[in-house]
């Protein structure tokens, strides 16, 4: 990687910068591509609520300036009670389902209550520091603002 500055042509190694193009993902950056799950972008879950908060504000907010460009805030306020109306069941749907476990894992004999010692329901995937309600939560809300963030696995 060779870059041009004021002092003439700079390659990564002389200018002290270094070049992750081909590097392994273990030595990457933590901006490039870690997401949120890594522990400095939200060390904490109150930190994680927030960050959450802030993606949902934006697209909240857009329906009310839609319905004034058109000239009719009612209209803003309609289509936020619509996307209001489609998130909440499918945040509680989620939830529901994540706390509840596999029937795979309980046939096999797994606690999947929740208790002081574990947090219950399918942990596969999830952060340890936020848990699987606020694991649902993230993911419900990132899917409904399309922005592709991460903490936890949706795979599973």
């Amino acid at each position: 990687m060779i870059a041009s500055s004021a002092f003439g042509a700079c390659s990564a190694r002389r200018c002290g910068r270094k070049n992750y193009a081909n590097a392994p993902p273990s030595s990457a950056p933590p901006e490039d591509g870690v997401y949120s799950a890594h522990p400095f972008e939200t060390p904490t879950p109150l930190a994680n609520f927030f960050e959450l908060l802030a993606i949902l504000i934006i697209p909240a907010a857009l329906t009310y300036t839609f319905g004034k460009l058109v000239g009719d805030t009612r209209q803003g306020w309609a289509l936020l009670a619509v996307m209001t109306i489609i998130f909440v069941p499918f945040l509680i749907l989620g939830a529901v389902q994540e706390q509840a476990g596999t029937p795979q894992l309980a046939a096999l004999g797994v606690d999947l209550v929740a208790s002081d010692a574990q947090a219950g329901g399918n942990m596969e995937g999830k952060e340890t520091r936020f848990g699987v309600v606020n694991s649902a939560l993230w993911a419900a809300a990132t899917t409904a603002a399309s922005n592709g963030s991460v903490n936890s696995m949706h795979d599973s």
